[in-house]
């Protein structure tokens, strides 16, 4: 069967998309319309078994929603199944559809799939606005955006490629958080795309797209909107395709892209750029090495290694040496080396999930399969990436495109395995998430090219039922506020604003000597009103006598009049749980602020006249 119409790449591919999504959408409907229905009719005991509440034992009479919510990762296993068997059916009955895909995928595709995912992220359009890391963000973008430098004018541990990025958009577009929710919704839809295309070239269209679609599940479940590692992932993996997606063999272009690419990575989060640049390096000599052994071309590859790693150090010599001249060496080296590597690991380190958490409790099965699982089968997905790398370089002469893009995408998850390693939460495990599906779908593209199906698709199907678990938290919402405020913080800023405009604030937290995070999108949402350059305050930063009398310092020189404290503090086992018995800026403000009124969390003071402090 050959029709005229399939002559056209893009409109192959586009049709293969939406048959994709159909039948996902399909049987998600079905198999969640019957699991709910299922439920409720043992529940209420209209089927032959006993009812649910007798079924569970130990546990107390719960509300049918109770139990509805507690089988829903099941039905989003078994959606998964049904739309994975349509759409096996599908093309195992129209096999041209399959054959007659080109290997390369237009650019028309890729903007369609970026505008589906623009479209699938919307929801986090409508998410109350954080508190703490997304106003760290926006207080730095609106620093920046009025001509502040970073490191010098305020302290942050952030690369200052973020602050930049949004304070350019807010620039264009206004100081909004609207502007930051969209820029982050493109972000993570351009991550899953360029997940789609990195591994198309080598993988049929049905392990593309779910690469594509199970990557955009996992971005559902990482909050934190505006965080900096969003375009150092998507940087990172533009430098995996320019690297693996070269037109020519013997040019020097796609390393010299690579390079830029890995370099723009520093200057959004510099930790991962610094460890991307090392592993792809010496992925890159290795190959030389491998060439000058195997094929006896070692000139070319030299140059490649070489062209990548002094096309890497631009952006950094660039940007790095720019802040290191207008905001001090000092300054950068503290807060961006020594903060992370020093005070980071001691005050905010988070142990990492022991193995016994792997087995799943009965009554926690959605949070236990979901949040604590991925903390091992990530690293799996690597180590088995890492596995099959040193195979493919022992037992193959000549490395094929889709063997280096396995090894350099094991390799560079490997590099964020000690943000994962450092604080064992969700942000941080992201890089190697994202990466580590790469890595499992290539794998399993890889079997398939062997002819061995039946390995591939048992293992395909498993994988992606369990990628598939956090599509169950997913709540489609195109309408409301974009970026709302939540109630008490909107109340505080009124009364902020009520009392005393254009004076400028402090937001600190009510024991300096004893904290976690405090509220600085209190600052954002006042306007900027900044009475200190520490609008992020960090336990083994504001804990210390030198940084409690520079706050002191701030407060005087520019006449801060109000103050809001919070309880910024929550139990972690690290350093921060430990008093400090540093209290010389908890007894300042005692001293020269009264309390004005306490509204939720928070506390509002004001500054005292001479005679009553």
């Amino acid at each position: 069967m050959h029709l005229p119409i399939w002559k056209s790449r893009v409109l192959r591919e586009t049709v293969i998309i939406s048959i994709a999504v159909a039948a996902w959408g399909l049987g998600h409907v079905l198999f969640r319309a019957f699991t709910h229905w299922f439920i409720a009719q043992l529940y209420h005991g209209a089927l032959p078994f006993h009812s649910l509440n007798h079924i569970i034992e130990g546990q107390s009479v719960h509300s049918l929603d109770y139990y509805i919510e507690y089988a829903t990762p099941f039905s989003t296993v078994l959606s998964f199944t049904l739309a994975f068997v349509l759409l096996i059916l599908v093309f195992a009955r129209h096999p041209v559809l399959v054959h007659a895909i080109s290997k390369r995928t237009g650019m028309t595709v890729a903007v369609l799939l970026l505008i589906i995912g623009v479209v699938f992220f919307m929801p986090f359009l409508y998410g109350k606005i954080g508190t703490y890391d997304e106003g760290i963000i926006l207080c730095g973008a609106m620093r920046v955006c009025r001509g502040e430098l970073p490191y010098q004018s305020f302290w942050s541990c952030y690369a200052p490629g973020q602050f930049y990025a949004l304070g350019a958009l807010f620039s264009w577009f206004g100081e909004s958080p609207c502007v930051l929710r969209f820029y982050d919704v493109f972000i993570r839809s351009a991550i899953a795309t360029a997940c789609f295309i990195l591994i198309r070239p080598f993988s049929s269209i049905i392990v593309s797209l779910l690469c594509y679609m199970v990557t955009l599940i996992w971005l559902l479940i990482f909050g934190f909107p505006g965080y900096p590692v969003y375009p150092a992932i998507l940087f990172s993996l533009l430098a995996l395709f320019s690297l693996t997606h070269g037109r020519s063999r013997e040019s020097l272009s796609p390393p010299a892209l690579a390079g830029l690419l890995a370099g723009i990575v520093t200057v959004f989060r510099h930790d991962m750029g610094v460890m991307i640049i090392l592993t792809i390096t010496a992925a890159l000599t290795v190959f030389a090495l491998r060439s000058a052994f195997y094929l006896h071309s070692t000139p070319f590859r030299i140059k490649e290694a070489m062209v990548f790693s002094l096309c890497a150090m631009m952006p950094i010599i660039i940007v790095f040496g720019f802040l290191s001249y207008a905001a001090g060496f000092t300054n950068l080296f503290e807060q961006l080396v020594v903060f992370p590597l020093r005070t980071f690991a001691d005050y905010r380190s988070l142990p990492y999930p022991e193995l016994s958490t792997l087995v799943p409790r009965l009554s926690y099965m959605r949070y236990d399969l979901i949040y604590r699982t991925s903390f091992f089968v990530f690293p799996i997905g690597i180590a088995t990436g890492l596995l099959f790398s040193v195979i493919i370089l022992v037992r193959h002469r000549e490395l094929m495109t889709a063997d280096k893009l396995l090894i350099l995408s094991s390799i560079v998850g490997t590099a964020f395995v000690p943000q994962a390693i450092t604080r064992s939460d969700f942000p941080h495990l992201l890089p190697m998430a994202i990466m580590s599906i790469v890595v499992i779908y290539n794998l399993l593209a890889l079997c398939d090219r062997k002819t061995k199906r039946t390995v591939a698709l048992p293992l395909l199907a498993l994988s992606t039922a369990y990628f598939f678990l956090p599509y169950q938290g997913y709540r489609p919402r195109l309408s409301g506020d974009i970026a709302p405020v939540a109630t008490t913080e909107r109340q505080l800023v009124t009364m902020i604003s009520n009392m005393n405009a254009g004076v400028s604030i402090y937001v600190g937290v009510n024991n300096h000597d004893r904290m976690t995070v405090n509220a600085p999108v209190i600052y954002y949402l006042v306007g900027g009103r900044f009475g200190t350059k520490y609008h992020e305050l960090h336990p083994g930063v504001v804990t210390t006598a030198q940084v409690q009398k520079d706050i002191i310092e701030d407060l005087k020189r520019n006449d801060v009049r109000l103050v809001v404290l919070s309880e910024g503090f929550r139990v972690e086992p690290n350093k921060s749980q430990y008093y400090h018995s540093i209290d010389l800026l908890d007894s300042y403000i005692a001293q020269s602020y009264g309390i004005v009124t306490n509204i939720g969390g928070y506390t509002l003071l004001e500054k005292l006249k001479l005679t009553q402090q």
